[in-house]
């Protein structure tokens, strides 16, 4: 008898599952706090509970995790740089490049191709030397794009090789992960999947020390943002394709634990909440490219929409002085306290001296990274003062001397997860309100005091923090379904008003109506049974959180399938007499469309079980489809030539054990 062991790291919990195979069914599940300055660490704890309840044979791993989404979400990431091959020139003057790439370091290289794949200048390699000899020692990864680098990879290809002689440094290339032609958001996309590559890393290589310590030898597979799987290895070139990864494992969880086909999937957890739809069993996958926040990809995943509203949201006051909750994330300051002795006396005693404080003062700062802030300077004896434990931000300000001065990198050491920010959240007013008594109540009670002010009750204020994460979830669902029944994209709000609207509804106002979600609504996720009932309450809903709920995300990682797909594109080419085979790392030329055809069929069909094996697949299965473009020509009704065809090779396999 065969069993799997599915593990999911989240922003605050990391989850594993260890499942009979053959029947599905859940032998052990645990959960243990994700420790993001030591991620083997809850892992190890998760993994051995689940072992030590039952050690049978082991024949695979799977990881599912939020990491990629949630440093989207929160703009973290790895330093990088972008080397933009041929776009000097190409680029709008209202796009805002350091804005959707997350770097000030881009660097314009001379060179590129056209779009019917020839060359458009040549290849200035001797720039490319000095950018990467000036930046190897600045940046964590490098991430290249080529304007037209899909239609002809060489210079992209080149560009890659110069830097790997020159560094250790990961490189990602447009063309290794999208054949879309869309030049700035596939630059985008590379830039994100380099951000990502050191972060999966560090979770990999945690998950991979936790199997040796417990002497397992079973393959590695990560699950994608489509729900499929790959081996670890693949996932590391491709991180960016682990965006939803999280609420892909939990669609297929939360089907499998609920035994329903259609209904809406809720998955909460600390930093997001994903939504989504499955019809048939089968979620949708959205060919646009997976949007997380305000970063639209061309990363084909589950067409989820992630909200950055979850258990750890950062609750504060905004600068009109409205309640706010997310989407940045926190620690929930009742984990800190249960973790940390005299968080709560440090607490009241800076109640007592608040007059003068900055606001906020009392939230608190731990160091996550270490080895990336200096030993030296002010940084020096901030890494000193944070060594050992957590201190509340004013004296973190103590320690800067000139806090002013240096506010600016303290944002940035935050956003490069370098420190980590301890505040009020969702969690903590469901401390205060007795709804949850997981952590430290009495921490959490300290600190919604500090929130008020003294312009209102601990408990008025908690009941607002958790009415707000209830109505702006409520609402994220709501919005779905317009977008699900064509009446929104889910995210601009030609309704939102009205949806808006309808969910607070009070009692006030001249209107008031009710929503009402036609289908079954699945929640998944630790908070789930906190904060669901009353959402489901909001939408009318038929509500159902089913047995292992809150491990629904590591359950999901066990039962997909490593999926690859491979494709050409065919474009006839009438003025030079030729017709140009698009591969994903060659152009080829052929003579006619037959010609090339059967090339492109064979070539696909041949890289796609390639693709399969090498992404941990045992026997697989490959299906090819031909999609053709055609347009009208001449005088004669009916006459159409052919303007390009997609050839789509896919292959499909359960990993091999």
């Amino acid at each position: 008898m065969s069993f799997a062991i599915g593990v999911d790291t989240g922003g605050t919990y990391t989850d594993a599952v260890l499942i009979e195979q053959e029947s599905g069914r859940v032998v052990a599940s645990a959960k243990s706090l994700t420790t993001r300055s030591n991620l083997a660490a809850g892992i190890r704890s998760a993994l051995t509970a689940v072992i030590q309840q039952q050690h049978p044979s082991i024949g695979m791993v799977s990881l599912s995790t939020t990491l990629a989404t949630n440093a989207i979400v929160e703009n973290k990431g790895a330093r990088i740089a972008a080397l933009l091959v041929g776009y000097a020139g190409r680029i709008p003057p209202d796009v805002n490049l350091v804005r959707e790439l997350g770097t000030e370091q881009i660097v314009f290289i001379q060179g590129g191709h056209n779009v019917d794949g020839s060359e458009f200048a040549n290849l200035d390699e001797l720039a490319v030397k000095r950018v990467v000899q000036r930046l190897a020692g600045e940046v964590d990864a490098f991430a290249v794009s080529g304007f037209f680098g899909t239609r002809n990879p060489e210079h992209e290809q080149r560009v890659r090789e110069i830097i790997l002689r020159s560094t250790n440094l990961p490189v990602t290339c447009g063309h290794e992960l999208t054949h879309e032609l869309d030049a700035i958001r596939r630059a985008a996309t590379v830039a994100l999947n380099a951000r990502l590559i050191p972060l999966l890393f560090d979770l990999i290589t945690a998950v991979q020390h936790c199997l040796v310590e417990h002497s397992i030898e079973a393959p590695l597979m990560v699950v994608k943002g489509d729900g499929s799987l790959v081996s670890a290895p693949v996932a590391l070139e491709r991180p960016v394709e682990t965006i939803l990864s999280g609420p892909a494992a939990s669609l297929v969880g939360a089907a499998f634990l609920a035994n329903k086909k259609d209904l809406f999937v809720a998955d909460m957890g600390g930093t997001t909440t994903d939504i989504a739809v499955l019809r048939g069993g089968r979620p949708n996958i959205t060919e646009k490219g997976a949007q997380v926040g305000e970063w639209r990809t061309m990363v084909k995943a589950v067409d989820a929409h992630t909200a950055g509203i979850g258990g750890d949201s950062r609750v504060y006051w905004d600068e009109n002085g409205e309640l706010a909750v997310g989407p940045r994330r926190v620690i929930p300051i009742s984990l800190l306290a249960m973790q940390q002795p005299g968080v709560v006396e440090t607490m009241v005693h800076l109640a007592m001296v608040s007059e003068g404080l900055e606001p906020y003062a009392w939230e608190w700062m731990m160091l996550v990274r270490p080895e990336r802030m200096p030993d030296d300077g002010v940084w020096g004896a901030v890494k000193q003062g944070l060594a050992e434990k957590a201190l509340p931000l004013v004296q973190v300000n103590e320690l800067l001397v000139h806090p002013q001065l240096y506010g600016r990198q303290l944002k940035d050491f935050e956003a490069q997860g370098v420190l980590q920010r301890v505040g009020f959240t969702p969690t903590d007013a469901a401390h205060v309100l007795n709804k949850l008594d997981i952590y430290d109540g009495r921490a959490a009670c300290v600190a919604a005091e500090a929130m008020t002010g003294g312009s209102m009750t601990t408990t008025a204020l908690c009941e607002r923090v958790f009415e707000q994460t209830v109505d702006q979830m409520a609402e994220c669902i709501a919005l779905k379904a317009l977008a699900e029944d064509g009446l929104t994209d889910g995210s601009s709000v030609p309704f939102g008003g009205l949806v808006s609207h309808a969910v607070r509804a009070n009692g006030d106002g001249m209107l008031g109506f009710g929503l009402r979600l036609h289908r079954p609504l699945v929640a998944v996720g630790a908070p789930a049974h906190t904060f669901f009932p009353a959402v489901a309450a909001r939408l009318h809903a038929d509500l159902s959180i089913p047995k292992n709920a809150g491990v629904a995300n590591a359950v999901g990682a066990v039962v997909g399938s490593v999926v690859q797909v491979a494709r050409a594109l065919i474009i006839p080419d009438e003025l030079n007499g030729e017709v140009r085979v698009h591969l994903p790392e060659v152009m080829v030329r052929c003579a006619d469309l037959e010609q090339a055809e059967a090339y492109a069929c064979a070539q696909v069909a041949v890289l796609a079980e390639a693709l399969a094996k090498r992404a941990g697949a045992g026997q697989v299965t490959v299906s090819v489809k031909t999609l053709r473009k055609t347009a009208p020509v001449g005088q004669t009704p009916g006459a159409t030539a052919v303007i390009e065809i997609v050839i789509e090779a896919t292959a499909v396999g359960r990993p091999a054990s």
